[in-house]
């Protein structure tokens, strides 16, 4: 079992207009390298409570689709991850099963650009209207402070401003769900307008 399954991350909310700067200065950048520009829909499942709290993701890309689950609040910049590889045409499948368990859900579109400067993986998000950039770090326990200086000296460079308020992550979670996403509700309806949206990708 790999032992690098603790996903360091940290975001950063950026301007519109930082948004195309930031890609070019990334691609001019000898030490960065481009990994891949792509658009992504997700079915995203929370669950928080004083006992549990992760979330369950199934996603696809034009190339890739699998199930992604996360241990720990939104917020936090150390929560394990487990993905697993499954079938496109199994997709509204498991959406099926995951709504049986877990009826806070909702749908999330994205376009993305992947670059990786040494062992930091770089995401710049167009979540229309609003932007952001993740880095992320997969990481042993015993990494963990070190890789989270290690981003948070790469967003300096690149002189964005890493989110470590939790009420103003949660504040960038809520503009997200109201202007951007939307809620999964399990009728036939969202299942008809989610199957029309994963032909697109």
């Amino acid at each position: 079992m790999d032992k690098k399954n603790i996903e360091v991350e940290l975001r950063s909310e950026i301007k519109k207009e930082e948004f195309s700067n930031l890609i070019k200065i990334l691609k001019n950048n000898r030490q960065s390298r481009f990994l891949l520009s792509d658009r992504r829909i997700s079915l995203l499942f929370i669950k928080e409570n004083k006992k549990h709290t992760y979330d369950i993701r199934l996603r696809t890309t034009k190339n890739k689709t699998e199930l992604a689950i996360k241990l720990g609040h939104l917020h936090s910049h150390n929560r394990k991850e487990i993905i697993i590889p499954i079938l496109k045409k199994s997709f509204i499948d498991y959406v099926q099963l995951l709504h049986l368990l877990e009826k806070n859900s909702k749908v999330i579109e994205r376009e993305y650009h992947v670059f990786k400067l040494k062992n930091i993986i770089l995401t710049i998000v167009n979540a229309n209207p609003i932007y952001y950039v993740e880095g992320e770090i997969m990481s042993e326990k015993s990494e963990i402070n070190k890789n989270k200086i290690l981003i948070e000296n790469l967003f300096k460079t690149l002189k964005i401003t890493p989110i470590k308020n939790n009420k103003y992550f949660k504040d960038l979670c809520d503009r997200l769900s109201k202007e951007t996403d939307w809620k999964f509700n399990g009728t036939e309806k969202d299942y008809n307008r989610l199957e029309k949206l994963i032909k697109k990708y």
